[in-house]
């Protein structure tokens, strides 16, 4: 999967499955569903933002 920052390509990352074109939304959305914490944790900390309490709906 292509990973792109302010446009540019930044990196690729490469522990994503082949999925094809058809099924990709639904990957895609599936992985995110997965992985929302991380990222809104991962984001938290790099924008310096206090962590509290989830507001994600389960």
């Amino acid at each position: 999967m292509d990973i792109y920052k302010e446009g540019h390509k930044y990196r690729i990352a490469r522990d994503f499955p082949d999925v094809d074109l058809k099924e990709a939304p639904e990957y895609c959305y599936e992985c995110l569903l997965q992985r929302r914490e991380g990222l809104v944790e991962r984001f938290e900390r790099l924008q310096g933002i206090e962590p509290q309490e989830s507001i994600l709906i389960p």
